[in-house]
């Protein structure tokens, strides 16, 4: 770990970040929305907006931590605000600077950071635009540009927030005449060519006044050669038509740096209503229409990477961009003035939906993965952000939709699913097949006796034969549903249609597969609740979940003294919820380890035992299903949550 890193001119940085009155601020929406940009540019679970104070990094805006702030002898931006560019560490772990950092050490567990300073118009960095990741990883050279770019409009922000408290402070001082003499006054007599200036006017163009000559064509030397044939058709359409004249150009500093002005202009008349000067003042623009130029970039860089597209309240199309009719091959009109149901693959159940549009019509974003189907029938995944935005009346009136396409990774997760199926039987071979042999030795030995008694000619009773048949053909039973529960198990059931299952059938489906071998084990399971209801599921896929906690609370009461199972199931009728708990006489999941446990491949297990996969497969079987999977924090015991909506 670095000690605290101090620049040559921090006093001034530091009176710099104060003067800009951001720390310890409110919530903004704007610097909200750019990190929210970072977030999807770059895939990572963390970004941040830090600014480096005296003592701490305090974060303005963040995705994926819950902190406001960290100490900053451990901050990774306080080595970025040192730098002129972007700053990047692709693996922590073996950064000498970093690695035994604690916050490299424990959460947020970072392995990989970028972050790019926040420079000033005066040129202190004053914080970053960080993204933040647990595994090592690259950026590509656009994600870096458009990084770069967002980091800009945040300072382009802050200097616009510190000039607006600034006007707040002096707006009841200055009258109309003060505000326009700063600006730059200006008299032009187009009847003899006379212009003149007031000195801040030669300040906004920053020349002296024995560089100008007072002639219209000086001026027009100073204007940018695009803008000068526009300029003079405002000027002679102004007089033709005796208006006023508003418009805007740009001029050529002697730096040779652009600057932006808007005119505003009166018309003056003579005696006979003869044109012959124009009064005007003139703006810098600068700074609003290099602003406005960053955003439209952004949009670009935005637009050629994710798959937008906007809707009514009602969710009726309004809006889409190419690539949204790239992905989905239906065109734009096709799909303006319809709902998204046109790329609705079936895949989801209705409860799915449901949660969605509850969720953004309380005002809140949400995020998800869907599956939808392009015109040709074919499924993509896509990574999905919707966002309400409110109009005057605080009424939701609009929803924007910014989607990635993550069908690659989708099919490789499937592949991990059904790997962690065959890993979880294989795990099981042994009890699977000693659970088959007991119930085939039972017919064996039945089957034999009745033989023996045929052979040696003795009478068989017929109601003892009854019994022993009646025996082996519920013995058979067992069997069959044991070879039943390992088919439906083992199957690829990632695209099997909803359907209603009672919570009873899945239940009995797990346990056939894995209830000899907690019974090796001596651990009991009790089964309890409304195990009658139902629910709309992939009943696979919610087997798979249960036999994965099954599998877990097996490896984890192997030495423990006090061993069960209990699964329950709760219809919650006020909520309109069904749960489904399982919990084991263990003593709960570490602290240290809790926020881990969902990542895909963390495990506690030996070498051998697990993949560590089967939470976090379990946490998105869930979800897929419209519910939620989640460890209860609060029991003294080990306990799992699965909440699906009502049927």
């Amino acid at each position: 770990m670095q000690n605290n890193l101090l620049l040559n001119n921090e006093d001034a940085r530091l009176e710099e970040l104060y003067s800009l009155q951001i720390l310890d601020s409110e919530v903004d929406e704007q610097i909200d929305a750019i990190t929210e940009i970072a977030f999807y540019i770059t895939q990572v679970p963390i970004v941040l907006v830090s600014l480096i104070d005296k003592d701490r990094q305090w974060f303005k805006s963040k995705i994926g931590i819950h902190v406001t702030e960290t100490p900053r002898e451990i901050s990774f931006c306080a080595h970025t605000i040192q730098q002129k560019e972007i700053f990047i560490v692709e693996n922590a772990l073996i950064d000498e600077r970093f690695k035994n950092n604690p916050l490299v050490k424990s959460d947020p567990n970072i392995t990989f950071y970028a972050g790019v300073p926040l420079t000033t118009s005066k040129g202190f960095n004053i914080g970053t635009l960080c993204i933040i990741d647990t595994k090592t990883r690259s950026l590509e050279k656009q994600q870096i540009l458009i990084l770069k770019k967002l980091a800009k409009q945040i300072i382009v922000l802050f200097e616009q927030n510190k000039k607006n408290l600034e006007l707040q402070t002096i707006e009841n001082r200055l009258n109309l005449s003060l505000s326009t003499a700063k600006m730059g006054v200006w008299e032009w007599d187009f009847i003899d060519d006379v212009l003149i200036w007031d000195k801040s006017m030669y300040q906004l163009y920053e020349i002296s006044e024995k560089d100008f000559s007072g002639a219209a064509d000086a001026w027009g030397k100073i204007l940018h050669p695009d803008d000068l044939k526009k300029s003079l058709g405002h000027v002679k359409n102004s007089i033709e038509s005796k208006e006023n004249i508003d418009y805007e150009f740009r001029v050529i500093l002697p730096s040779k740096k652009i600057k932006y002005i808007q005119t505003k202009a009166h018309l003056i008349l003579n005696s006979k209503g003869d044109p012959v000067k124009f009064y005007g003042i003139n703006f810098d623009i600068t700074k609003e229409k290099t602003s406005k130029i960053e955003a439209d970039k952004l949009r670009y860089a935005l637009n050629s990477s994710a798959i937008i597209s906007a809707t009514d309240a009602n969710g009726i199309i309004t809006f889409v961009n190419d690539k949204f009719s790239d992905t989905s091959l239906y065109s734009k009109e096709e799909l303006i003035g319809k709902s998204h149901k046109i790329v609705n693959s079936g895949y989801h159940p209705k409860e799915f939906f449901s949660e969605l549009w509850k969720t953004i019509k309380s005002g809140k974003i949400w995020q998800g993965e869907i599956c939808n189907r392009k015109k040709n029938g074919n499924i993509y995944w896509v990574s999905s952000y919707i966002i309400p935005f409110k109009n005057d009346l605080n009424i939701i009136d609009q929803y924007i939709s910014i989607r990635y396409e993550i069908t690659e990774k989708k099919s490789a997760e499937k592949q991990l699913i059904q790997s962690a199926k065959m890993s979880s039987l294989g795990e099981m071979s042994s009890s699977i097949a000693h659970e088959i042999k007991n119930p085939l030795a039972i017919i064996s030995g039945k089957a034999s006796l009745l033989l023996a008694k045929i052979k040696n000619g003795n009478k068989i009773d017929q109601n003892d034969l009854e019994k022993k048949l009646e025996e082996i053909q519920n013995t058979c039973g067992r069997i069959a549903r044991i070879i039943k529960g390992l088919s439906n198990f083992s199957r690829d059931s990632a695209d099997d249609p909803f359907m209603k299952f009672k919570v009873s059938t899945i239940i009995e489906n797990a346990l056939a597969i894995s209830n000899e071998r907690l019974k090796d084990k001596l651990i009991e399971i009790f089964v309890t609740g409304d195990i009658n209801c139902e629910i709309s599921c992939r009943e696979s896929q919610i087997a798979q979940v249960l036999l994965n906690l099954l599998n877990n609370s097996y490896d984890a009461l192997e030495n423990t003294t006090e061993k069960w199972v209990e699964i329950n199931v709760k219809n919650d009728l006020e909520n309109k919820k069904i749960i489904i708990s399982v919990t084991d006489s263990g003593n709960g999941i570490d602290d240290k380890i809790k926020n881990n446990i969902m990542q895909p491949f963390f495990t506690t297990k030996e070498l051998g035992k697990g993949t560590g996969l089967g939470l976090s497969i379990s946490k998105e079987i869930v979800e897929n299903h419209g519910g939620k999977f989640y460890l209860d924090s609060n029991n003294k015991n080990t306990k799992f949550i699965l909440e699906f909506p009502f049927v």
